[in-house]
């Protein structure tokens, strides 16, 4: 009441009436004169609704759809574009030639310059060896699965170290005889690195192992 007093008093015009030239509904400026502002109903106006704009209807929604599209477009862009150049990378460092091979009776999966450890293979340090057991070979383009073995596939290894592997602990017990034992045991294992994963597919001569020493 003490507002609408003070409005009186001072004189104030209500804010339709002072601002009689220009009134803005839904972000568009309205140039209406004093005779055509009082039958204006707002109520009729529908945020949503498309405005004339130069011939053609054009709303917010469709533009911001158009927005969320390109940068849509944009992150597909980037992340092939980013997934392309990690497989070139990959492509240079390992030609993409991987194989699982069998050695002692286990089988690995490996690629050049992976390093494996199998069970002792009784040859000197530096020995260069040829596995020929591959049961899979594959690249890029392509995977050979072997029935049981794939043909024309070989991979080369060294013998890098001799070694036991970690100690394992073996604890026995009797309840009520007093029976404790305590048994550690470490197996003899070899360091083999992988130096070159080879599959001739045209070659019809079967590899033989003439230079497998100690696996099974």
């Amino acid at each position: 009441m003490l507002l609408g007093h003070a409005v009186r008093r001072v004189g104030m015009t209500p804010l339709l009436t002072r601002f009689n030239n220009i009134r803005l509904t839904n972000h568009l400026k309205i140039f209406t004169d004093n005779n055509n502002i009082r039958h204006f109903n707002t109520n009729h106006v529908n945020l949503a609704t498309p405005v004339m704009i130069g011939g053609e209807y054009e709303s917010e929604d469709d533009e911001m759809e158009e927005q969320i599209v390109e940068a849509q477009e944009v992150k597909v862009k980037d992340s092939v574009q980013r997934a392309s150049t990690i497989s070139k990378s990959v492509a240079d460092l390992r030609q993409l030639l991987f194989a699982v091979v069998a050695v002692g009776g286990k089988q690995y999966k490996v690629v050049e310059g992976d390093i494996i450890i199998v069970n002792r293979i009784p040859v000197d340090i530096g020995t260069k060896l040829v596995l020929n057991k591959v049961l899979l070979v594959g690249g890029k383009a392509f995977t050979a699965v072997g029935r049981p073995l794939v043909p024309n596939a070989k991979v080369t290894v060294t013998v890098e170290q001799q070694y036991r592997s970690a100690p394992v602990i073996v604890f026995k017990m009797k309840r009520r005889k007093r029976y404790r034992r305590w048994n550690g045991h470490q197996s003899l294992i070899t360091y083999l690195r992988i130096e070159k994963v080879e599959y001739d597919v045209d070659s019809q001569k079967v590899i033989r192992d003439e230079r497998i020493v100690g696996i099974e």
